[in-house]
Order: structure tokens, then sequence, then C-alpha cells
């Protein structure tokens, strides 16, 4: 509807830096914020439905008591070359989704009147896959399907979480699906089409990516590990570029048909005529407000699980200098 304000959140992967995020919502819940559309990857992808269902003070509590043993189990290099195994068992992941998307808490989320998007990509089509409750339909970007009940949800979650190579992959409709990080580490995109009027976008790396560590990578999983922390860094970097070019560049077109209108006189028939041109990149885009929140530090590998206090007091304590609005 023309004029309807529709508030989203893109809550960005990370592993166990997703405490930061819950920081950063326990914030905003307290200072009376909500949100029609909610996104997640990984990490993002099992706070979202809590997010929807208000309870963020469930959620804080999980994050602020889980660890590593509950999430995941690491095998031997030799079972991980097995085929079927991979270097971690996330069975433990989810027995822990199971107990907390509860029959009861799932009927709240599917009722709370919230749109929710889960990020997957499928590996046999190679293509971006959202599940969501709502009725939409995909593009040349991105697929998307609607979860049918609560074990396709739980699965879809998941799924979101899977790192490929160092965890299985969750299947789903006799298809494989895994991180949805690996194109869309912050789903923003999903939200603007769903029809986001204002965008807020917690990321869990840090607004400064230059940032140096000095430890020595000895042996070959920490190094993937970092490698796909870099990984993951680049992405998220091209995601948020992506969505500050179109919210810069919807409201640069929008303050400049106004501009044209004041010097000129034109009526906006004529006005129509010019920037409703298939020429315009903008032409159908509406004006979108922007807000990033990031960390001021590395918050790690994302796999330790160690210090989970610290970082949803961080996102708690997140100051305004690191929040950037763009209109």
């Amino acid at each position: 509807m023309k004029g309807q304000i529709m508030r989203a959140v893109a809550l960005s992967g990370g592993g166990d830096k997703g405490a930061f995020s819950v920081g950063v919502l326990k914030r905003l819940s307290n200072k009376g914020e909500s949100f029609d559309i909610i996104s997640g990857t990984s990490t993002g992808a099992l706070i979202a439905p809590m997010l929807a269902a208000g309870e963020i003070d469930e959620i804080w509590n999980i994050y602020k008591n889980v660890t590593k043993s509950d999430v995941m189990l690491e095998n031997d290099l030799i079972k991980a070359v097995i085929p079927g195994k991979a270097l971690y068992d996330i069975s433990p992941l989810e027995k822990l989704v199971k107990k907390t998307i509860t029959n009861e808490r799932y009927e709240r989320i599917m009722s709370s009147g919230k749109q929710i998007f889960i990020s997957t990509v499928c590996l046999q089509n190679l293509r971006s896959t959202y599940f969501t409750n709502v009725q939409m339909n995909g593009n040349k970007h991105y697929d998307i399907i609607r979860w049918k009940d609560r074990e396709q949800f739980i699965s879809a979650i998941l799924a979101s979480c899977v790192q490929p190579i160092i965890m299985p992959p969750v299947m789903i409709s006799r298809l494989q699906y895994v991180d949805g990080g690996i194109r869309n580490f912050l789903p923003s995109d999903i939200t603007i089409d769903a029809g986001a009027t204002d965008i807020t976008a917690i990321l869990t790396i840090p607004a400064n990516e230059r940032q140096f560590d000095v430890r020595i990578l000895n042996n070959m999983k920490d190094i993937l590990l970092r490698t796909i922390d870099i990984f993951s860094n680049e992405v998220s970097s091209n995601d948020l570029r992506m969505t500050e070019l179109y919210t810069k560049g919807a409201s640069y077109v929008e303050r400049l048909r106004e501009r044209v209108r004041t010097n000129t006189g034109m009526t906006d028939e004529q006005l129509d005529i010019i920037f409703t041109s298939a020429e315009n990149p903008f032409f159908g885009k509406r004006k979108i407000g922007l807000r990033v929140i990031q960390p001021n530090r590395n918050l790690g590998d994302g796999m330790s699980f160690t210090n989970m206090e610290s970082m949803l007091a961080l996102g708690y304590d997140t100051p305004d200098s690191m929040t950037t609005f763009f209109a």
C-alpha cells in the first residue's frame, strides 16, 4: 500500500558472532523498535524466527548460555573424507533448534504477521533460495520456497547454518541446501523486494575491515576457518555495497526529479515522460532508508562459543557512532 512504512531487519551470518546481533536487537527492542520483515543468514536464520515471535529475551538467554558442544561435534579428519561425513557433526544444533522451535512457538511465529526469509543456497542448481512464510515469487537472482510445515521450517534454518565442506548439507525435497552466506552473507536484497521502506542491516564483521590478527595459523582447520572468514567478509561487503547503491541511487533520482520540477515548473505528466524511461535504472524503485550496525572490533572466527556474554554486551552497547544512515 502506497505510503505504508515497512521496517525490515537483515541479519548476517557469523556463527557465535550472532550474539552481537542479539545484543543489538535487544537494545532496539528496549527502545520500542519492531520490524515487519525479517531476513537471516546462518546464525541470523536462528535469530529471525525468535525475533518474529517477540522472544528476544529467550534468544538472548540461548546465546548467553550456548556452548560449542551444544551446536556441533568435531569429527576427525579421517571421518571427514568418508562420503556423507564432514569435519563437524551438527546433530547437537538440530536438537537445539527442534527444542527451541516447539509446536506452540511455531504457531506464534506463523501468526506473528511478520514476513520471514531464511537464506540458503541449493547445491544442485547453485541458486540462492529463500525459505519464507509468505506467498512471493522468485526472480533471476533467487528462488523462493514457502515452507510447508514446522519440519521443513526447521530444515531450512539448519541448512542456512551449514558451512559447506566442514558441515554436511541438509536435504529438503530431494535437494541439498547449505549456508546462504555463500551468496548473501547479508540478505538485504529480499527485504527490498518484499516492500521494505526502512532497512536495518546488522553485520557481525567490523566496520574497519583492515584489522590485523597476529596469530600464526598452524593447522589446516584454522586455515580453512580463516579462509571462510575472509570469503564471508568479502561477500558481506559486496552485499552492503549493492544495498547502499540502491538506496543512494533511488534517493538521488527522487531529489533530481524535485529539483527539475522546482527549476523548470514542469508538470507531473512531463516529469513522468523523463523519469519513467526504461533507460532509468531506478525506474519504479522507491526511496529506502538504510541503517548499518557493525561491531568496532573483530569478533573471532565464529566457531569458539567462548565469549558470548561479551559479544551480547558489545551489541547492546554499540554506540551511535557505529550506526550509519543512508537516505
